[in-house]
């Protein structure tokens, strides 16, 4: 059961890792592996509370770092669920080190691990999307072959975030890309310059 966390583990950063690279599956692939992760772990804690196994809180912390790498994985993904996921993370990690508290842990490697997630993840709560979209995008974060789908995408999340003149700036390097690649007045280029009239006007669509 180890070596399967953790090959499901090291799968999940391949699919993180391939997903920046804007590479075919990448998201599919952290997904899959991060969701049957999350399931084995949750069954393997209630496992062991029903037998009240001495084993426990080592079950308990692993599941608290699969949740926080579900949490990354669900600002990657933008899911709505996200938020929820992010609230339970920082019950779990309190729990956790409660937990390791009582059994005299606080200044071994798990506690350190817990508080750094605890930390570091609930301060990620606080980043905007649009923030998650760049870093998590090699294409936005050097600058080069972005697509327009990609300009779109990063102007509707830069609205979101109050940056007004930054998503105009993105939404019309879509609408340009756009018509470069398909022409002035394709399906996809009308599409990015009614979604671009939209969120001028306030309505922020995607």
């Amino acid at each position: 059961m180890k070596r399967t966390t953790e090959i499901l583990a090291g799968l999940t950063g391949l699919g993180i890792i391939i997903s920046f690279l804007v590479l075919p599956f990448g998201k599919l692939l952290s997904v899959i592996s991060i969701v049957t992760l999350t399931a084995i772990a949750i069954t393997r804690l209630i496992k062991e509370v029903i037998k009240k196994e001495p084993s426990v809180i080592q079950r308990l912390y692993e599941l608290t770092c699969i949740l926080w790498l579900l949490v990354l994985i669900s600002r990657i993904m933008f899911w709505e669920i996200g938020k929820p996921i992010y609230y339970i993370s920082i019950l779990m990690s309190i729990g956790t080190l409660t937990a390791l508290i009582s059994r005299n842990e606080r200044l071994e490697l798990k506690g350190i691990i817990i508080t750094s997630l605890l930390i570091f993840g609930g301060a990620s709560g606080w980043l905007h999307s649009y923030t998650f979209f760049k870093y998590t995008n090699i294409h936005i974060l050097t600058g080069e072959d972005i697509r327009a789908k990609e300009h779109d995408r990063y102007s509707y999340y830069l609205f979101l975030g109050g940056k007004t003149e930054e998503g105009i700036i993105e939404g019309e390097k879509a609408l340009q890309q756009s018509i470069k690649e398909t022409g002035e007045n394709s399906q996809e280029t009308n599409y990015f310059r009614n979604c671009l009239e939209q969120r001028k006007r306030g309505n922020i669509v995607y």
